[in-house]
């Protein structure tokens, strides 16, 4: 669901959970190829709505870090370096990447 194509390389996509109740952030290769799981959810929780730094070093999506609201958080493409950039119980949502002034 909710795929993002970072163009001739990978896809970030959400992938469910439906028996723990959560959702994560994946990529993987265009070829189907290198699955890779970019942020770990924990029961409940569930991340949302990747899109792609225009370098494709970084993965900008919405996570529900815990039930008080949806954080706006980052990863590296290769799933280190998770950070949420928003916090308290608010719900921040829909995350581009924009190449600035």
């Amino acid at each position: 669901m909710e795929p993002a194509w970072y163009p001739g390389t990978r896809i970030a996509f959400v992938g469910h959970d439906f028996d723990l109740g959560l959702s994560d952030i994946y990529s993987i290769e265009a070829d189907g190829t290198g699955l890779r799981r970019l942020s770990h959810s924990s029961s409940g929780m569930a991340a949302y709505e990747p899109q792609w730094k225009p370098d494709g070093e970084w993965v900008v999506f919405s996570h529900d870090p815990d039930p008080e609201g949806r954080q706006i958080c980052i990863v590296r493409a290769d799933g280190t370096g998770y950070e949420c950039l928003t916090d308290g119980p608010y719900y921040h949502g829909y995350p581009s990447w924009s190449a600035g002034p």
